[in-house]
């Protein structure tokens, strides 16, 4: 497992700076960008990718996360959820198990220095480790869009 802060990616893979994670991306250009990366939906991960702008802005909102609040987010995909909590919150520690997304997400998430990935299995770590390694002080809250098929 590895630690990442994100860095503003300096290829030509960048997604293009004309599209906004937070506003929803459409099934189309998710399609480009999982396809970019090596590939599409991983359905053995239980991948879901949330197209809708919207969709993200109410879970984020119902999250209740403030600038108080320390967010543990399972499965950040692109960065849909995770870019709406980031406005939102404290911190937010992202965990993140398929490696094709870690550049995505470096992307996304540049704009916002208050995001750290976790690169690994949210279902092998600690979870009271993790928080008390990187969110210790802040109230914490855990939210996702969870892959369908963690029970």
């Amino acid at each position: 497992m590895t630690n990442r802060s994100p860095a503003p990616a300096e290829d030509a893979r960048a997604l293009p700076r004309a599209v906004s994670v937070a506003g929803g991306l459409g099934r189309a250009v998710v399609d480009v960008v999982l396809a970019r990366e090596g590939g599409g939906v991983a359905r053995a991960l239980g991948q879901n990718f949330l197209i809708e702008g919207w969709v993200a802005e109410d879970i984020a909102a119902a999250s209740g996360a403030d600038a108080d609040t320390g967010v543990v987010e399972v499965g950040p995909g692109i960065g849909s959820l995770t870019t709406q909590l980031a406005r939102r919150a404290g911190k937010v520690v992202s965990v993140e198990l398929d490696r094709r997304l870690y550049p995505v997400l470096a992307e996304t998430m540049a704009e916002h220095p208050n995001f750290t990935l976790v690169e690994g299995d949210a279902m092998q770590l600690s979870l009271p480790a993790l928080v008390q390694e990187h969110l210790a002080g802040l109230r914490t809250v855990l939210c996702a869009n969870r892959p369908y098929n963690v029970t």
